[in-house]
């Protein structure tokens, strides 16, 4: 039985200390998620946290020996988080006066109410985040890039992490969140995450995972406003243990939401993600496509649901998935889900997985290659659409990289 205790924290008001108490009562008497919780059917955490943990060290030291190794592939503005926390700020002259952003507090999140368990805990042993704000009517000339690295000697230690983000009105930017995992140890990583767009923001954030060591489970919240617009784009390989969950509210007429994901898993690893797409105001649009290839024994899971609340006439709704499976042991699981209540609406899913055609592999086999570089090709080729919605000319060409490295890397 994994045991888990709040620590004495010191130097925190007394509000402090009764926020952090009344989310740890509730976490006790719920425990973490099990399979009988619809939204983890799929993903056994508890399992997996009770096997692999006899106790759980949340009051790690934070680690202030960073990693700058920066990307070459294009001009931009850098943040370094070390094992989640905040260490290093570098922005470009051009942008500096667009961007504002602290260390989290406590009055930043002490109104923060989470009916998921795993936010619960999040409220509970919270220990590091930021807020970013770009500024009204700020348009970044350089992406924002954030190195969020993790430690090689991380073990037996949990780490609950808060970002939030505000993207004001008119503002626009693309931000890239690079997440790379040095550890040789085994840890849990719990990460709750706000996107706030206000009136006409137009964000294209990214979020590529290189390599994953932990179990991790991550939770997105974005608010979206009237007339703003929200491309989120995530490729993940190498990755653990994963649960990613995505909810989206269009609160405002003619907001948009568009949700790309691309995930290559091999041996036993595991991905699920989960979204939650609410249209609660009129005109509003949603596009979300998901595609996972998938190797020996790995399982990927993909739960989509879209809501439409009576009022949300003129909503356009797409959602989409498909896997490919490379061998027999592999699993997909997906469970699409259409809730409307209004009567004037574009919704549709759907959902498909199998095997690469054969009659394709003979042909590109026909022209020269072998059965690898063939399979390589078409998984590029599976994968190539997603890259292609993206805007930003280098950013395009850094995703398509990795795509193609990954890619290669199938055996």
């Amino acid at each position: 039985m994994l045991n888990i205790s709040l620590p004495n924290y010191k130097k925190i008001s007394v509000a402090e200390k009764k926020f952090r108490q009344q989310n740890f009562d509730i976490f006790k008497k719920n425990g973490f998620p099990i399979r009988k919780d619809e939204n983890w059917k799929f993903t056994n955490i508890k399992e997996k946290i009770e096997n692999s943990f006899s106790n759980l060290n949340f009051l790690h030291k934070k680690n202030k020996n960073i990693r700058e190794k920066l990307l070459k592939e294009f001009k931009h503005s850098s943040i370094f988080l070390q094992d989640g926390d905040l260490t290093k700020i570098n922005i470009q002259i051009a942008d500096k006066k667009k961007i504002k952003i602290k260390n989290l507090k406590f009055s930043d999140i002490k109104k923060q109410r989470s009916l998921n368990t795993l936010g619960i805990l999040n409220n509970a042993f919270f220990s590091g985040g930021f807020v970013i704000s770009i500024k009204q009517n700020a348009d970044l000339k350089y992406p924002l890039i954030f190195y969020n690295n993790f430690s090689k000697k991380l073990n037996n230690c949990g780490l609950n992490k808060k970002y939030i983000f505000n993207f004001l009105k008119n503002s626009s930017a693309n931000i890239v969140f690079v997440n790379n995992d040095f550890s040789e140890g085994n840890y849990f990583l719990n990460q709750n995450s706000n996107y706030n767009l206000d009136t006409n923001a137009k964000i294209n954030f990214f979020n590529i995972y290189l390599r994953n060591n932990s179990i991790n489970y991550s939770s997105v919240t974005a608010n979206i406003n009237q007339d703003a617009s929200l491309k989120f784009i995530n490729i993940l390989s190498n990755t653990l243990f994963l649960k990613k969950d995505f909810f989206t509210n269009l609160n405002e007429k003619n907001s948009n939401c568009e949700i790309y994901s691309n995930a290559i898993l091999k041996k036993n690893e595991h991905f699920e993600l989960q979204t939650v797409m609410s249209h609660l105001a009129p005109y509003c649009t949603s596009y979300q496509k998901v595609k996972k290839v998938l190797e020996d024994d790995a399982k990927g899971v993909y739960q989509g649901k879209i809501y439409v609340k009576k009022n949300a006439q003129k909503t356009d709704a797409y959602q989409l998935s498909k896997a490919i499976l490379l061998n027999n042991e592999t699993e997909f699981d997906a469970k699409p889900e259409l809730e409307i209540y209004a009567d004037d609406v574009k919704c549709s899913h759907g959902s498909s997985s199998g095997n690469l055609d054969e009659n394709a592999i003979f042909y590109l086999m026909s022209r020269g290659l072998d059965r690898k570089q063939a399979t390589n090709l078409l998984i590029e080729g599976f994968f190539r659409d997603i890259a292609e919605t993206i805007n930003h000319t280098e950013i395009k060409k850094y995703l398509i990289k990795i795509i193609e490295k990954k890619a290669n890397e199938i055996r």
